[in-house]
């Protein structure tokens, strides 16, 4: 029997419309059309009819089929297609599909009907409401699991920075970090108060030294010593062993004494000396003296001297005098 089929539009309904109505959403695919035999008369029969969908309008092989027995009435058919096998997601895909139609022992129809959509799907571009998918997907890469937990990239889910909570508990100091780079000199400061005095020189020596004469000489050997500005002080300790032999010797006179060097001056006495000292035959004592200067800027020698008119200070021996530069 050669047929064919006045077609009704092909609709395709989907199964994941969102909202209140998900329930009511239709998982068939309707078909209605008009079947006429080869003179173009309309069909009163109960035939087998074969329903294949492709995924291309010549492709050779179906994705999907399944075989309705139909009674005719005056042609008129009406087909709820997906009863019998169910129409899966690879088949429902969102890609073009076509649709043949195979009557009895006849050939499959030509051409395929293209498959449209109907409110259903065309309500699942823009879903308002709640959905209930397995997972979501986007271009292939998971971003929301079977658990509902997001599995995407995390940028852009950060909200707006909540109210700062209360400070915790201190915890242990950390190891001290590695020391920077030292900074640029700071810019120069003032100049402070003037220190306390101090040493600017010292210095000493030792040696036989002379003998008591008439005339003011060093009796120690004298330290060289120079003060180089003004309120300088220049502490003097000077020692010599001084004594007679065979016969006392009296009327010694000993001070600290300075002498210029450039040019030479005279030797100066300071102070108060220790006047009209005696020692008895065979004795020898240690004795000095020790005194602060008050100089002008120059070179000097500085240590013990003295004078006596007796000629008896013989048993003489070693000296020691030292000497220290000071501010006031």
């Amino acid at each position: 029997m050669k047929a064919r089929i006045l077609h009704a539009p092909v609709l395709a309904a989907v199964t994941a419309l969102a909202g209140p109505a998900a329930a009511a959403v239709p998982l068939t695919i309707t078909h209605q059309g008009r079947l006429f035999n080869a003179a173009g008369q309309p069909i009163d029969d109960t035939l087998d009819v074969a329903f294949a969908l492709y995924d291309a309008l010549d492709a050779p092989v179906p994705i999907w089929s399944e075989v309705h027995t139909i009674t005719f009435d005056d042609g008129y058919f009406s087909v709820d297609l997906g009863e019998l096998a169910p129409v899966d997601k690879p088949v429902r895909d969102g890609t073009a599909r076509y649709l043949g139609i195979t009557v009895g022992n006849d050939p499959e129809m030509i051409p395929r009907a293209r498959v449209a959509s109907v409110p259903y799907a065309l309500q699942a571009s823009n879903v308002a409401g709640d959905i209930t998918p397995n997972s979501v997907s986007i271009a292939g890469r998971l971003v929301i699991d079977s658990s509902g937990l997001w599995v995407g990239e995390p940028v852009g889910l950060q909200g707006a920075p909540g109210p700062s909570g209360p400070p915790g508990p201190s915890g242990p100091i950390g190891p001290a970090g590695p020391p920077g780079a030292a900074g640029p000199p700071g810019a120069q400061g003032t100049a402070g108060p003037p220190g306390p005095p101090g040493v600017v020189s010292s210095t000493s020596v030792s040696g036989a030294g002379a003998d008591p004469r008439p005339s003011l000489q060093f009796l120690a050997a004298p330290a060289t010593v120079s003060v180089t500005a003004l309120g300088q002080r220049v502490v003097v300790v000077s020692n010599k062993v001084l004594g007679a032999e065979e016969s006392p010797a009296d009327g010694l006179f000993l001070w600290i004494c300075s002498q210029q060097m450039a040019p030479l001056g005279d030797i100066s006495s300071a102070g108060t000396g220790i006047y009209a000292l005696r020692v008895p035959a065979n004795t020898s004592i240690v004795m000095g003296l020790n005194a602060v200067l008050s100089l002008p800027p120059g070179q000097y020698n500085v240590g013990l001297c003295g004078k006596s008119e007796s000629r008896y200070w013989t048993n003489n021996d070693y000296s020691y005098t030292s000497a220290i530069v000071t501010m006031e």
